[in-house]
């Protein structure tokens, strides 16, 4: 393993080295003080900090029951959050509760974290699945902080790359107080990386707690007034670049069937919407962005979302949903958040990131399909109401059963936090 004082000159320099690319990315390109380091203030009042970090909107969301549970057994907690990306950013304000503090998380360069602890001295550092930043741990530790990890999840793919890094590195995982983990093997790959047996659980996916939450009737009812009510929905949510002919295609088949057939789309990244609307318009469909309004968007034949904090609802509005991340090698993005509105769920076969969620719902609300498959898969929905609804129910009930991963995080990582 490299000198200490050599690892931290090389994580500075690779954090500055990374600062032009991070500004040139659109979605990691705001914030560029927060990331050197220079938070906001904590709120000057009584009581523990929890400094949480996740990397993405979608890491964000799924950590949140945990932040939940934890802030109402200790209601004077004050949640500080960090996140990289900026629809992580634009999230904040669907959070309940909303975090006392939020900011872009500083490079993992020493003179960046120790600057944004001693601005911030949380009492914990709670960690998201694999967010293992070894200055960040390193200096946490050296101030006291108790850090944890929440939905920790390790592939063996990554179990390889940080076992090699960590040859180089100073190994976060023995420093780590707790690890609230997914899965038995993941529990397996953690204690290979030196996680200790004693501080390492089994306590399952917050992203189920988080999918059984249903949106509130206020927003649901909200979105419906902007969509409209005409015709069935079909919804496409978190679809990725290289998934719009099977979105295209798919609702092309259903509009066959069901000439009244419309699609509110969702695309994991807001900047692909203007791609999207021209792909639409190409077709002689009329097309709206959701933030176009009632009028333009209830006459649409297609919605596209260009807001944030409103799939949950769109997926509650539609009779069929695709989820994409999947008909591409992404990994799969969330099948459970429409399965637990009780709408039928298709997917496709790149789901190794969430194999969990896989396993409760194939077969009980969600079906895998190819891209050759999709198009009859969805005119079948369409077609055959009652199979549709007790589809839709088996999901809402799967998912249902498999929830309540917070309340098994907060067991174990409330001991961490001072009276």
């Amino acid at each position: 393993m490299l000198p200490r004082p050599i690892q931290s000159v090389l994580a500075t320099l690779v954090a500055l080295l990374a600062l032009p690319i991070l500004l040139w990315r659109r979605k990691t390109r705001r914030g560029l003080a927060q990331r050197l380091g220079h938070l906001p203030p904590p709120p000057a009042r009584d009581g523990p900090r929890l400094w949480i970090h996740a990397a993405s909107a979608g890491d964000v969301k799924n950590a949140w029951p945990v932040v939940r549970a934890l802030k109402e057994a200790r209601p004077s907690l004050t949640v500080l959050l960090t996140y990289v990306t900026n629809s992580a950013e634009q999230m904040v304000g669907t959070l309940s509760p909303p975090p006392d503090v939020h900011a872009y998380a500083p490079l993992d360069a020493p003179l960046f974290v120790r600057r944004a602890l001693d601005a911030w001295r949380p009492a914990v550092l709670l960690l998201e699945m694999t967010e293992l930043w070894p200055a960040l741990v390193a200096q946490a530790r050296a101030r006291g902080v108790s850090v944890a990890l929440c939905n920790g999840r390790m592939s063996p793919r990554s179990a390889a790359r940080y076992a090699m890094l960590f040859g180089w590195l100073t190994n976060p995982v023995p420093a780590l107080a707790v690890l609230c983990l997914q899965t038995d093997a993941d529990r397996t790959r953690y204690l290979a990386l030196g996680a200790s047996p004693e501080r390492a659980f089994v306590t399952g996916n917050c992203k189920f707690d988080a999918a059984a939450r249903t949106p509130s009737p206020e927003k649901v009812a909200a979105l419906r007034g902007v969509v409209g009510e005409r015709g069935p929905l079909l919804c496409a949510g978190s679809t990725h670049a290289g998934e719009e002919d099977v979105v295209v295609g798919a609702l092309a088949a259903a509009r066959g069937v069901v000439p009244g057939c419309r699609l509110l789309w969702a695309p994991r990244y807001l900047e692909h919407v203007d791609g999207l609307m021209a792909l639409c318009l190409s077709r002689g469909w009329r097309v709206a962005r959701r933030s176009a309004g009632a009028v333009t968007c209830a006459a649409a034949d297609v919605v596209i979302l260009d807001t944030m904090g409103e799939l949950a609802a769109a997926y509650a509005l539609a009779q069929v949903a695709l989820v994409g991340g999947s008909w591409v090698p992404r990994g799969g993005q969330n099948i459970l958040e429409p399965a637990a509105q009780g709408v039928p769920v298709l997917h496709g076969p790149h789901m190794f990131l969430a194999p969990d969620q896989v396993e409760v719902l194939d077969g009980h609300g969600a079906r895998l399909v190819n891209r050759g498959e999709l198009p009859a898969a969805v005119v079948h929905w369409f077609t055959h109401d009652n199979d549709a609804r007790r589809e839709g129910e088996a999901g809402r009930a799967a998912v249902s059963a498999v929830a309540g991963a917070a309340a098994r995080h907060t067991e174990h990582l409330l001991p961490l936090l001072p009276s």
